[in-house]
């Protein structure tokens, strides 16, 4: 019969840890972590009997914890490793003849994801921008450091190189997570939709959501302990409201896009999206030096009579300007237009929940890991095999279980 061993060392904070303080535990149950993709808390739990008090004070906040987990042997390895993480709290629960401590933490995702950002990533492509702000949100928390994985791409899936960032990419007081989740979408990469995670030695891994089958699974034929179907909803976006910048005379270009078969199913789901190109100043820019080189000096507007060198998103043509107004007018319908296509690519990705699996299997026996692909075979969702990607898996004593999620919204 298949069996998992399980060793928790301890090793105590004190402005950083010396492995010459590390405990191994000898007695402790319970064991459980949790992983996602995106920005997620990955975190740990297992319990300790305090026995004559003799726990008083052993575990504290920031004390590091390393876990790891084999499967039908006792010997232990750093391949092993299923997380490296820190204390957040040790509740006790006392009963009349014994005592509980309950061990609870993260990994250091917790703490470097939350971390405000000081960098300049102008002209850095994508993926050595992310690096740059992951850097500067590690030097912030050294002790709990999260490094970029050397195995992420530098290249796009085509082997091109990632765009590159643009003069207004200074972040200061950025949160970490919101510079990656918005560097991680195909608006952005130019290459499809990126993931992320914080893997078992605290790296940070960045990958393509490509479309390649890892493993396959068929609930009518394969063995497993539980299979749960819901309908994750929680991230629908149907109501997406959109700033471009500002025209000549210093208005607010502003508009919306709503997918109403999405709210009539799921209610008004609202977007606030600040157009990535600063769209109406970019395009005003271009229309300046096409008048005045580089000597653009004061000059808001581009001399008259105008026409554009750009082909307008409302008209599909150049267009014309007699004079400001004019100029104005054909500003705000280009931006408008090319807002409201930016809107819907949004809204048709993000308007519709996604299937979601929790897949139990007894512990051990599945080797499936974060960001993978299985091709699911369930007759009971539907007769054709369904792609999915794991975004989550909880350890446990007993069991493993996985949560899978469909990439593109069905609902």
């Amino acid at each position: 019969m298949s069996y998992t061993f399980w060793q928790i060392d301890h090793i105590p904070f004190n402005n950083g840890w010396d492995d010459g303080d590390k405990t191994t535990l000898t007695s402790f149950y319970d064991p459980s972590l949790l992983t996602k993709t995106g920005n997620s808390r990955d975190q740990f739990t297992f319990k300790v009997v305090n026995f004559n008090d003799e726990r008083d004070n052993f575990f504290n906040p920031n004390d590091k914890i390393i876990i790891y987990r084999v499967l039908n042997s006792e010997t232990i390895t750093t391949a092993d490793i299923l997380m490296i993480g820190s204390v957040k709290d040790d509740p006790e629960t006392q009963e009349f003849q014994t005592n509980e401590i309950r061990i609870e933490g993260f990994n250091f995702s917790e703490t470097v994801m939350n971390a405000l950002v000081f960098a300049d990533l102008v002209g850095k492509t994508i993926p050595d921008a992310i690096e740059e702000a992951l850097e500067s949100a590690s030097q912030k928390n050294s002790n709990f450091a999260v490094t970029w994985h050397p195995d992420n791409p530098t290249l796009t899936s085509t082997d091109a190189v990632f765009p590159t960032l643009g003069s207004d990419t200074r972040y200061f007081n950025k949160p970490l997570r919101s510079i990656v989740e918005k560097y991680s979408t195909n608006q952005e990469t130019g290459d499809g939709d990126y993931y992320w995670y914080v893997n078992n030695q605290n790296q940070f891994v960045w990958r393509r959501e490509d479309n390649d089958i890892d493993y396959s699974f068929d609930s009518s034929t394969d063995i497993y302990k539980t299979l749960k179907i819901s309908k994750d909803v929680k991230d629908v976006k149907n109501f997406i409201i959109l700033k471009g910048g500002i025209d000549p005379q210093g208005n607010q270009i502003q508009t919306k896009y709503v997918n109403y078969s999405s709210t009539a199913k799921h209610g008004t789901k609202f977007l606030f999206h600040v157009s990535k190109n600063n769209d109406a100043k970019n395009t005003i820019q271009q229309d300046l030096r096409e008048s005045y080189g580089d000597n653009i000096e004061d000059n808001s507007y581009p001399t008259f009579p105008f026409t554009s060198t750009w082909i307008s998103a409302s008209t599909k043509a150049v267009v014309t300007a007699a004079n400001k107004g004019d100029y104005v007018n054909v500003i705000r319908e280009h931006i408008k237009a090319a807002l409201a296509q930016e809107g819907k690519k949004l809204a048709d990705k993000l308007a519709n929940g996604k299937l979601e699996l929790s897949l139990e299997f007894a512990a051990g026996t599945i080797e499936w890991g974060l960001g993978t692909n299985i091709n699911c075979t369930i007759p009971k969702i539907s007769d054709v095999a369904k792609t999915m990607r794991i975004t989550g898996i909880q350890y446990t004593n007993i069991s493993d279980t996985f949560t899978l999620k469909e990439d593109e919204g069905t609902l």
